[in-house]
C-alpha cells in the first residue's frame, strides 16, 4: 500500500512534534505537552504517530508550547521549490493565519485540505 501525500504529511507533522518535544531541555513528556496545548495525551499520541490531523488551533498551541513557529511542522516538499523559498512562504502563511477569526480559520483549513486531496488525485 502506498502512502498518499496526506498520510505522508500527517506522519511528517507528527515526527516534527516528537522531535521538537524531545529536543526541549528538560525534555517535555507527551502528557505535559498535551496539557500545555490544551488537548489529551491520547489525541497528541494519534497526531505524533501520524494517525490524525492536528486542528489549526492545536497546531498554533503546540508551536507556542514548544517555542517553534507553526511552519516548523510543515515540510518543504509541499511547494516543490527551493527550501528557503518554501519556508519564507510558509512563515508568511503562518503569520496570516494567526490573524484569522475562528470561522475564517476553519474555512482556510477546509480549502487547504481540499487542495491537498486534489493534488493527491493528480499525482496518482
Amino acid at each position: 500500500m502506498t502512502n498518499t501525500l496526506s498520510q505522508q504529511l500527517k506522519a511528517y507533522i507528527g515526527s516534527q512534534i516528537v522531535s521538537a518535544r524531545e529536543q526541549q531541555n528538560p525534555r517535555i513528556s507527551q502528557e505535559t505537552l498535551a496539557e500545555m496545548a490544551g488537548t489529551s495525551r491520547q489525541n497528541l499520541g494519534l497526531i505524533e504517530r501520524g494517525e490524525s490531523w492536528p486542528s489549526n488551533d492545536l497546531t498554533i498551541a503546540l508551536s507556542a508550547a514548544l517555542g517553534v513557529p507553526p511552519s516548523y511542522f510543515f515540510p518543504n516538499f509541499l511547494l516543490g521549490e527551493e527550501p528557503h523559498k518554501d519556508m519564507e512562504l510558509v512563515d508568511q502563511i503562518s503569520k496570516d493565519v494567526t490573524q484569522l477569526k475562528p470561522r475564517e480559520l476553519r474555512v482556510a483549513a477546509l480549502i487547504i485540505r481540499t487542495l491537498l486531496e486534489k493534488a493527491e488525485t493528480l499525482n496518482d
